[in-house]
């Protein structure tokens, strides 16, 4: 295979012929009453009333809400979002037999009234259980009250018959490529995406980081930034529930409806743009020397709730992962955060906490996280998938199954130093070499240019801004494929660089390559079987059943060569590759621009 003038940055892909053709809230409203008598005897003081539906007729994933009247005077005094003390669940039996258990969760209504504040729809605070069903045909349940632990009444709920919809299910590691993911009706789903993670008031409270974005309410800011990234093919986004989202900000176990709407609302908006959200429970860290200065009160303050409870113990921070009480709360959080949320589709992943080897006593973390993926999997009837976020290269204790279902790393221009992440592409596949040899599923969780640290060429920050083209997004996105993660690689700086200089094309070019690509039944490979005739071209190789995937780099080509270096980048004149171990067959070549997400030529 020659190639003559390749451009600074190439692509070329190899797939045999036969291959070619690889395929690529319901809201509460009419309300259907249960009937009635159907209440067991009241028992604790306690019943439930007339149980009513958001419909009765849905599409398979599609939000079936219960609206469940809690009775009585057994209820005065305890706390709803405490399970110990009163948990709601429904029992529902689908079509084939099985049943789902599905915990329940009390709330409230809001409107919006602009500028990103909401305020309490009168008359409507109560409990809620919001039901998406993986089958068509009838489903019928009853929802259960448990006072203090015990079973005090339940209640029948309305049928609800389901038919198939388009939608293709949750998430799953691939069966056949446990390297890459799938949905349940095997689909093949590949990310591209970013870290969309709080908005640019809290990015402006970073130490050390300059910001020249806009700062827009929560409500703008996501609808903005989404709209954007949907449009451009990117299906992925991280949110920390933190600021805006924050439902522990307030006493223990009493969460925040208001940011529990908030977070409705930025799950409808991924909905519509086709973005699936890895939502990150928390982002508090400990760091010592650096920027952050080792305090979990700088710009990622310590949960109000979680210090309020560590306070009347007369305990630190050092106590939170061993704490009864503290763990007994956490899990409570986990099971509201499933319960609200865990019917959405939209759910990329469920993450405990970002970046925890930064967090406190590693004994106790390790346990501690164990502990709570036992719990979530338990109480998580759709099996969302788990991601740890470990962000050093080799976080071993953090991989393991009992962990989770996919790993993660972090590697950044500045914290990862300032000379081999000059060439991201190049680098994420290197410092994605320890979790890619365990054999499970990874993503690039985060990457990019860390504005707030100091290098010895600057400070990142300022280099970042000579990046107007935002090259290194480019970089980031196709070096996650090549490290071979389940997906791009995920950049930071959505606001300060990708929405500031409009960087949004660079998701589109890589999304349109992957479209028609089986990950899940490909199974790639990082493969060293092509070799180069000059050494002026830097090759990166996945290697899948019937589909070969190159990517050619001149080897200058960089963000920090073009950007901050200003180099002129030669092109290859002339080069060709020796490809080994091909099975026989018939194959088409395709070139692609990856710059622009176009195929320039096949054959």
């Amino acid at each position: 295979m020659k190639a003559d003038g390749l451009p600074p940055s190439f692509f070329a892909i190899s797939r045999r012929d036969a291959m070619k053709s690889m395929a690529g809230a319901a809201a509460l409203g009419a309300l259907n009453p249960a009937r009635r008598g159907e209440a067991e005897s009241t028992q604790h003081g306690v019943s439930l009333g007339p149980v009513t539906a958001s419909t009765t007729t849905a599409g398979t994933y599609d939000l079936v809400e219960f609206n469940v009247p809690v009775e009585g005077a057994g209820t005065e005094g305890l706390n709803p979002y405490r399970a110990a003390e009163l948990a709601l669940d429904a029992e529902i039996t689908l079509a084939s037999g099985r049943t789902m258990r599905v915990p329940g969760f009390f709330s409230e209504e809001y409107k919006a009234v602009g500028n990103g504040n909401a305020e309490a729809v009168p008359g409507t605070k109560g409990w809620r259980i919001r039901f998406a069903g993986p089958e068509a045909g009838e489903c019928r349940g009853k929802a259960v009250l448990r006072v203090r632990g015990q079973t005090a009444v339940t209640r029948e709920l309305p049928t609800v018959t389901l038919k198939k919809s388009a939608r293709h299910g949750m998430l799953r590691v691939s069966r056949m490529a446990p390297r890459y993911l799938e949905f349940d009706d095997g689909t093949a789903y590949f990310p591209v995406g970013q870290d969309v993670c709080w908005t640019t008031d809290v990015t402006k409270s970073i130490p050390g980081a300059t910001i020249h974005d806009t700062i827009r309410p929560w409500d703008e800011a996501y609808a903005r930034w989404f709209g954007r990234m949907g449009e451009s093919g990117a299906t992925w986004a991280r949110v920390f529930m933190k600021e805006s989202f924050l439902i522990d900000a307030g006493e223990p176990w009493a969460w925040e409806l208001e940011k529990a709407w908030r977070l409705d609302q930025v799950l409808a908006l991924a909905r519509n743009n086709n973005i699936h959200i890895c939502l990150c429970f928390n982002p508090e860290r400990s760091d010592s020397g650096s920027c952050y200065g080792g305090s979990m009160d700088i710009f990622r303050a310590s949960n109000t709730a979680w210090g309020r409870l560590l306070a009347r113990e007369n305990l630190g921070f050092d106590h939170f992962f061993t704490n009864p009480l503290c763990k007994e709360m956490y899990r409570d959080k986990i099971r509201y955060v499933v319960a609200r949320w865990g019917y959405s589709t939209n759910i990329f992943s469920w993450e405990f906490w970002n970046e925890i080897e930064a967090v406190g006593p590693k004994e106790g973390t390790y346990a501690w996280m164990r502990e709570m993926t036992a719990y979530l999997r338990e109480v998580d009837p759709w099996h969302h998938l788990i991601k740890s976020s470990a962000h050093h290269a080799w976080s071993p204790e953090y991989w393991g199954v009992d962990n989770g279902d996919l790993n993660d790393v972090h590697p950044y221009f500045g914290w990862a130093g300032d000379q081999g992440t000059q060439n991201l592409g190049a680098f994420l596949p290197e410092f994605s070499s320890g979790v890619y040899a365990t054999g499970r599923p990874f993503i690039v969780g985060e990457t990019g240019i860390a504005r707030e640290v100091m290098t010895r060429y600057g400070r990142a920050g300022e280099l970042a801004d000579k990046d107007t083209t935002c090259f290194h997004v480019h970089e980031a996105l196709w070096g996650g494929l090549f490290a071979g993660g389940v997906g791009s690689g995920m950049v930071w700086w959505w606001d300060e660089h990708v929405d500031l200089h409009n960087g949004y094309f660079r998701f589109r070019a890589i999304a349109n390559f992957v479209a028609d690509i089986e990950f899940n039944r490909e199974a790639f490979v990082r493969g060293e079987t092509v070799a180069a005739s000059t050494d002026a071209l830097r090759l990166f190789e996945l290697t899948g059943k019937h589909t070969r995937l190159l990517w050619l780099r001149q080897r200058d080509v960089s963000w920090f060569n073009l950007a901050v270096e200003k180099k002129a980048i030669e092109p290859v004149k002339s080069s060709s590759l020796t490809l080994t171990a091909m099975a026989p067959g018939s194959y088409r070549v395709e070139y692609w621009s990856p710059e622009d997400g176009k195929l320039l030529k096949s054959a």
